[in-house]
């Protein structure tokens, strides 16, 4: 599965935040901002280091 794929559905914004990876990420977002698609960018950001960097999907 590409990149795309795995972030396809995201705004700009929530595709930055399912690709970051160099350390914590703090989601700050306002009325109307699309809150409810944090769990859509949670799953996706999971999604895109499992595939893409090849992060293993197991808890050790």
């Amino acid at each position: 599965m590409s990149e795309k794929a795995v972030t396809s559905g995201l705004v700009d914004r929530q595709q930055d935040a399912a690709m970051h990876t160099s350390g914590p990420l703090l989601i700050l977002a306002g009325a109307g901002t699309g809150k409810t698609t944090t769990t859509t960018t949670t799953t996706a950001k999971i999604a895109y280091m499992v595939q893409e960097l090849g992060i293993a999907s197991g808890a050790t």
